[in-house]
């Protein structure tokens, strides 16, 4: 009978592990269908508006080509008019064909990301469980799906009125003319253009209406290319901000976690990010007298380098409107990985950074607070002037809390890549069979051996505070399975992985060459450089290959095992928001958010 409820458990378990893969697909589908309609649609219209330029061209000389003067040539080559007059007659229909042919694939585009945008409406929201999702804890499905149809709205608009200008010029291109059905197999026909003479000179009479004509024709044409031209209904500043509003709004999760789990005590604020048109920044706080006498958090991130000297700018300007204390939250310190210099050429940005951070000013409460998670490496806290005050706090509380859930929680094992790995965790980890993993160079590579333990038959769970390539933790994950792990798991704190390095952790044989990460980026979303930030107020790259320790002997694992074995889990934190974003709903990766730890650390 205990056997009932379990299974009714599990079932329901993935049931919302299911649901929620399949939400956050179809919000980060539908938002990178938009990008790639509004891409293609501008690929369309810039080829339209060629086409369309060579088409009024078309036109306007075969109303020139009647009244030409063509001398002896005209009396000595019979047909020489009319024979250009076809031609032209030819272009303009080819012409007025590729001009529909771009408003159809601009049709096509758009159609695609309605289809996309009706799949995020279309998913359920009727369980209390489904509010809280990661991807909709930021921003509810309605607002989310009607940001998107205001995308859509302007781009149909525009669609419209590039369909009119198209059908304007099939009718003064096209006209019924039963003679040549046949050969274009439909009832608007090409039509001769108006006042030809079958290739023969216009009588005198002619002339004045010919030259009317052309005037009203050029004059016609001009106002059509224009519309074109011009994309009347496409505002692509506030396409642009709406674009980016969506993406910032599922990047801003992390600061409503921090307020949500603190409601009676943290608020949030907003900044205004803006740019002028020399790309410089124009930045404001919104509400800034509201900071005075309050106690002021700033919630960086400093995954995109072209951001950080505004994020500076606010950093230095908050603490001197009058509030009670300054903290930056910074959860990943990224140039803190470079610390440790082999050449007198190379550069310590890690004590560039320190510098940065260490000139921010001090508010009427004292000193400024940094608070950061897993430092690369410990010394680096005193890089810090004494002007900031380094509040080091570690995610493996998350970890621990998640590994206590396991079925298998009794056979698990802590492995560490490297002795670094194992110095900055042993210590909140010594409940645990601890196993060290070290690399050792031979030649041009760097071979992962099992310096210490066994981990036969168990459930080996592989933890690092960085994860950049992914490379690492493969080819730690490849000794422990030819060493006998029943399951492999991994938790990352800063889990970076540019360029969808991510994708390398789900698949078979992530060292082989042929399996390149997948440049394309349809399955992420990607911010702009603009990311709104937050305030929070309360108040008072070398080869690494595995080799294995067996019997006394080192043995370089080939296709064998361990490639045949995937990630249990991939644990990570939301320190890199770019990268959870990705990875959500994405086997094996688990996103465990720091908003608890924040806002107990800065509420205690």
């Amino acid at each position: 009978m205990s056997t009932t409820p379990s299974r009714a458990s599990a079932a329901e378990l993935l049931a919302q592990r299911q649901w929620r893969k399949d939400a956050q697909r179809s919000v980060r589908c539908a938002l990178t269908a938009i990008k790639k309609a509004r891409t293609e649609f501008a690929g369309c219209s810039s080829e339209g508006q060629a086409t369309l330029a060579g088409l009024a061209n078309d036109i306007l000389t075969a109303l020139k080509l009647p009244g030409l003067q063509l001398g002896r040539v005209d009396k000595e080559v019979e047909g020489l008019r009319g024979a250009a007059a076809a031609k032209l007659d030819v272009r303009a229909l080819g012409g007025v064909r590729a001009l529909r042919g771009c408003v159809v694939e601009m049709g096509r585009t758009l159609q695609a990301a309605d289809d996309a945008i009706a799949a995020v409406a279309d998913t359920p929201i009727t369980e209390p469980w489904h509010a809280t999702s990661p991807v909709y804890a930021s921003i509810d499905a309605p607002r989310m799906s009607h940001l998107m149809r205001q995308c859509m709205t302007m781009l149909r608009a525009e669609l419209t009125s590039k369909s009119g200008v198209c059908s304007a010029l099939e009718a003064l291109t096209f006209a019924n003319h039963g003679s040549r059905s046949s050969e274009v197999g439909c009832s608007r026909l090409f039509q001769p253009l108006p006042f030809r003479s079958g290739g023969h000179a216009q009588q005198p009479g002619a002339n004045v209406k010919a030259k009317a004509s052309f005037e009203d024709t050029e004059q016609l044409l001009t106002v059509y290319l224009t519309t074109w031209l011009l994309d009347p209904y496409l505002n692509d500043a506030e396409l642009d901000e709406i674009l980016a509003g969506i993406t910032e709004d599922m990047l801003e999760s992390l600061a409503r976690g921090v307020a949500a789990a603190a409601p009676d005590r943290i608020a949030l604020g907003d900044i205004s990010w803006r740019r002028f048109p020399d790309a410089f920044p124009n930045l404001a706080v919104r509400d800034a007298p509201r900071l005075r006498d309050r106690h002021v958090v700033f919630l960086a991130s400093f995954d995109d380098p072209g951001t950080i000297f505004e994020q500076l700018s606010l950093m230095y300007s908050l603490p001197l409107m009058f509030i009670a204390s300054f903290t930056v939250c910074l959860p990943y310190l990224p140039a803190c990985t470079l610390e440790k210099l082999e050449t007198q050429e190379q550069v310590s940005t890690a004590s560039t950074l320190a510098r940065l951070l260490s000139d921010i000013p001090g508010s009427r409460g004292g000193p400024t607070t940094l608070l950061t998670f897993d430092i690369h490496a410990l010394q680096e806290r005193f890089y810090f002037k004494d002007s900031l005050q380094p509040l080091l706090l570690s995610a493996v509380p998350l970890l621990l809390q998640r590994l206590k859930s396991l079925p298998d929680a009794d056979n698990v094992v802590i492995a560490y890549p490297d002795e670094g790995a194992y110095k900055r965790f042993h210590l909140f980890l010594e409940g645990f069979t601890q196993l060290v993993c070290t690399r050792i160079k031979q030649g041009s590579e760097r071979i992962v051996i099992l310096k210490e333990g066994d981990p036969k038959g168990k459930h080996v769970v592989i933890i690092d505070d960085l994860a950049q390539s992914g490379t690492t933790l493969l080819a730690c994950r490849q000794v422990m399975y030819s060493a006998g792990a029943a399951d492999v798991s991994a938790f990352v704190t800063h889990a970076v992985l540019p360029q969808k390095a991510w994708q390398r952790l789900t698949q078979l044989d992530p060292l082989d060459p042929g399996n390149a990460v997948d440049p394309d980026p349809a399955s992420c979303v990607t911010a702009s450089a603009e990311d709104r930030q937050k305030v929070d107020l309360h108040p008072a790259s070398s080869v690494v290959r595995p080799v294995t320790h067996v019997g006394g002997s080192e043995k370089a694992e080939g296709h064998g095992k361990g490639y045949d074995d995937h990630f249990r889990h991939v644990w990570l934190t939301d320190s890199c928001p770019r990268t959870a974003l990705c990875v959500a709903g994405v086997a094996p990766f688990e996103v465990l958010s720091l908003s608890g730890l924040i806002a107990e650390a800065l509420t205690s």
